[in-house]
């Protein structure tokens, strides 16, 4: 879970935002026994950049 990725980068407005919250709350729910967010430090783009990622707003939400 990474900012740009999830939430999506093109969630722009309040109410696409609070959209992503709540797929972001209904994938956590679902687990059923062991859940493990994470994400990475460093993506490798498509173009073959590296691009270095920061955590989610909703893991920050979480802790």
């Amino acid at each position: 879970m990474c900012e740009g990725v999830f939430p999506d980068y093109r969630a722009k407005t309040a109410k696409e935002l609070e959209e992503e919250r709540n797929n972001a709350f209904v994938a956590v729910t679902r687990a059923k026994r062991w859940l493990y967010v994470s994400y990475p430090k460093q993506r490798m783009m498509p173009w073959g950049d590296v691009k270095f990622q920061q955590k989610s707003r909703f893991i920050k939400e979480i802790e």
